[in-house]
């Protein structure tokens, strides 16, 4: 590795986002460069500058706008057709429910061992 290459990988080893081969390549050119080291501090000092700057957040007029495009997109998002079959099916089943509750129910009341 040279410093060229080095420059290339400077923000990734810094972020520790090299592998493990890149990251030994990169150790081993800076034991021996002076240069590099130097510009590999300057640019963590810049990283910690960046960590402690104090970040805006999303002005007004942002998150209205935000705001007001997805209740744009709420009111054209479509609907599933509504299916009869399904309220039939629905209904249906709420009656067979009502009516197997009721035969347990009967059923518990006649068997005296389960009162």
């Amino acid at each position: 590795m040279n410093c060229q290459d080095l420059e290339k990988d400077l923000l990734l080893f810094a972020y520790e986002e090299l592998s493990r081969e890149e990251r030994a390549a990169c150790d081993a050119h800076l034991v021996s460069c002076e240069a590099c080291r130097v510009k590999l501090a300057e640019t963590r000092r810049l990283m910690e500058a960046f960590k402690e700057a104090p970040r805006p957040g999303p002005t007004g007029d942002l998150l209205a706008h935000c705001r007001q495009r997805l209740d744009d997109a709420l009111d054209h998002e479509q609907q599933p057709p509504k299916c009869r079959t399904s309220r039939r099916f629905n209904e249906a089943a709420r009656t067979r429910a009502r009516k197997l509750h009721r035969v347990v129910g009967e059923a518990v009341l006649a068997h005296p061992g389960l009162q």
